[in-house]
């Protein structure tokens, strides 16, 4: 099973209630995921956030890009990513983006991942702090259970 992990940046506004998908594409085909069905504690894609996602890459293999599509739905729409990670430890894939830019409400935007040691993404350890246990224990590479 892979991880996605999705960063909602720490600035006004960020946050959103609307309705987020993804499609996670490479060779081998793509992957589509309804993020809002693999729900963590508390609210997703709030202010500060990071979340974190099961995901089945379904046979997509060299992951290459992400769409991430807002629907446009709840209250205040528009969402601000600052940055998004694709691992799957048992095919060695670890690659992702630095976003930072918004994606308003009823648009789709396409984003070309990275192996993860050309990001250089780091998770401050404030945000860490106001993330949902599960995934502040994912984040730091700590499983359970």
């Amino acid at each position: 099973m892979a991880r996605l992990t999705i960063a909602t940046s720490d600035i006004g506004g960020a946050g959103t209630d609307s309705t987020i998908t993804a499609i996670i594409a490479g060779t081998g085909g793509y992957s589509m995921s309804f993020i809002n069905w693999l729900d963590n504690p508390g609210d997703d894609f709030e202010r500060g956030s990071i979340g974190v996602y099961d995901i089945n890459l379904k046979g997509v293999k060299d992951v290459k890009t992400i769409l991430l599509n807002n629907e446009a739905s709840g209250s205040g729409p528009d969402w601000h990513v600052a940055w998004v990670h694709v691992e799957d430890s048992s095919i060695g894939l670890a690659v992702g983006a630095t976003v930072n830019r918004w994606i308003e409400g009823g648009i789709q935007m396409l984003i070309p991942l990275y192996p993860i040691a050309q990001t250089e993404i780091v998770i401050p350890s404030v945000i860490l702090a106001r993330t949902p246990r599960p995934a502040v224990l994912r984040a730091q590479g700590i499983t359970h259970g």
